[in-house]
C-alpha cells in the first residue's frame, strides 16, 4: 500500500476476508466507472493476497481484443502463469498439456448451441431454441452433430483437465484470476469471455475477480443482442457478487499529485513574492471545486493538472499567471467545450 492514495486499503482487507471464505467456484465484480483506479486497486490487491498465501493471476482483457477468441488470448497469456502455478511435477505438466490441448479444440468447434441456448434464454429462450433446432435440422445430413458432440466431449474433458490441476497443486485457499479492463473491449469480444469464464472456467477452487464499469458493459451487451435486452439480468447469469469502489476523496489526491508533478515545488519559489504568494491554494481549491462540481475522474483529475502543469511552466517565477482562472479555463475546456469557445 505504498502508492495507496486514496485510502483503499480498508476495502482491500475486507475483501480479502470474503475471497477466503466464499464458496468457490464464484465470479466477483468490482463495478466503477472509467478512470476511477479499477486498475490500480486489483493489482494493490494481487500484491495483498499474494503476500498472505493466496496464489493468483492477472489478465488484461482490453490488451488481447484483437484475438477473435478470448479463450485463445487467456491461454495463450495465462500459459506462463499456469505453469508456475501449478508447479512441474509429471503430473501437472501432463494435465495441464492435456487442458491446453482441449482448449484449442474447444476455440476451433466454437461453443455448441446447447451452451448457447443457455446463455441467450435471458432475451426469449423459445425463440432461440427453435431457431437452433431448426438450424441443426436443415444441416443434420452434414457434420453438424459430429462437431456439436465434439465441442461438448472437449469442454468435459477440460474441466476435468482444470479440476485436476488444481487438486494437485492447491491447498484450501482459492486461486483467484483478476480480469482487468473487460468494460473497454469490444462488446463482442466481452461477451464471449464472460461467457467462456462462466462455462469453461466454472470450476471448484477458482475464484474470478473481474474489474468493469458496469453500465458500459450493459452497453456493449445492448449492442450486441438489442436495446430492449434487460443487460442488470443478464450480467447476473455470470457475476456472483458485485463490489462498488467507494467513491475517493479527490482533496487528498489532488495535493498528492500537485507534489508528484512537482507543481508545490513550482510555487515554493514564487512565495517570496508578496503578490504570488498564495498561488498554489488558490490553485488547489478552484480545482477541487470544479473537480468535485462536475464530478471528474481521478484519470480526469491527472490529465487535467497535466495540462495545467504545462502551461504554468511557460511562465516566469514572477510572472502572474492567475491560477484560479487558468483552472476554470482549462477545466472548462475540457468539460463544455462550446461554452468554452
Amino acid at each position: 500500500f505504498a502508492c495507496d492514495r486514496l485510502n483503499r486499503k480498508g476495502e482491500i482487507e475486507n475483501l480479502s476476508v470474503l475471497l477466503q471464505n466464499v464458496n468457490t467456484p464464484t465470479v466477483l465484480a468490482i463495478d466503477s466507472r472509467w478512470g476511477t483506479g479499477k486498475t490500480t486497486f486489483i493489482q494493490m490487491w494481487k500484491h495483498y493476497i499474494e503476500n498472505e498465501g493466496v496464489e493468483s493471476l492477472y489478465f488484461n482483457a482490453w490488451a488481447t481484443d484483437f484475438s477473435e477468441d478470448p479463450l485463445v488470448s487467456f491461454l495463450g497469456e495465462m500459459n506462463e502463469g499456469l505453469e508456475k502455478l501449478f508447479g512441474t511435477s509429471e503430473q501437472s505438466k501432463k494435465a495441464w498439456s492435456k487442458a491446453k490441448a482441449v482448449g484449442k479444440q474447444i476455440a476451433k468447434h466454437g461453443l455448441p448451441a446447447l451452451i448457447k441456448i443457455g446463455t441467450a434464454g435471458i432475451i426469449d429462450a423459445e425463440k432461440v431454441v427453435e431457431e437452433e433446432l431448426s438450424k441443426a435440422m436443415e444441416s443434420f445430413a452434414g457434420d453438424a452433430l459430429d462437431e456439436y458432440l465434439k465441442a461438448k466431449k472437449a469442454i468435459n474433458e477440460f474441466h476435468e483437465s482444470l479440476t485436476r490441476l488444481i487438486k494437485l497443486s492447491s491447498d484450501s485457499k482459492p486461486i483467484v484470476i483478476f480480469v482487468d479492463e473487460l468494460d473497454r473491449c469490444r462488446p463482442t469480444y466481452a461477451i464471449a469471455l464472460l461467457e467462456r469464464i462462466k462455462h469453461l472456467f466454472s470450476i471448484k477452487g477458482l475464484v474470478f475477480v473481474l474489474a468493469l464499469d458496469k453500465k458500459q458493459l450493459g452497453h456493449s451487451i445492448s449492442a450486441v443482442y438489442g436495446s430492449g435486452i434487460d443487460s442488470s439480468g443478464y450480467l447476473r447469469r455470470f457475476i456472483d457478487f458485485e463490489y462498488q469502489l467507494k467513491c475517493p476523496e479527490k482533496k487528498g489526491y489532488i495535493d498528492s499529485l500537485l507534489s508528484t508533478l512537482s507543481i508545490d515545488e513550482y510555487f515554493e519559489k514564487r512565495k517570496k513574492y508578496r503578490e504570488l504568494q498564495y498561488d498554489r491554494e488558490h490553485l488547489a481549491n478552484v480545482f477541487l471545486m470544479l473537480a468535485e462540481c462536475h464530478e471528474l475522474s481521478l484519470r480526469e483529475i491527472e490529465q487535467f493538472l497535466a495540462s495545467i502543469n504545462l502551461a504554468i511552466r511557460s511562465a516566469k517565477e514572477n510572472e502572474f499567471i492567475h491560477p484560479s482562472l487558468l483552472t476554470f479555463l482549462v477545466v472548462t475546456k475540457n468539460t463544455d467545450p462550446e461554452q468554452y469557445q
